[in-house]
């Protein structure tokens, strides 16, 4: 049995994606809906998810 956490979808507001060094890319999206960790721990400036795409 396969057993899985439930995804959470996030729609976010805008991809941003930079090159960082020789093939290495990094993808950051923002979104402006609180998630709910953020509305937990009362972060002010909420959180950022970052992805690195090694070439």
């Amino acid at each position: 049995m396969d057993m899985q956490a439930p995804v959470e979808a996030v729609l976010v507001d805008s991809v941003t994606v930079q090159d960082l060094a020789s093939g290495v890319k990094v993808l950051r999206g923002l979104c402006s809906n609180k998630l709910r960790m953020e509305v937990e721990y009362m972060l002010k400036h909420g959180t950022s998810d970052n992805s690195y795409l090694i070439s």
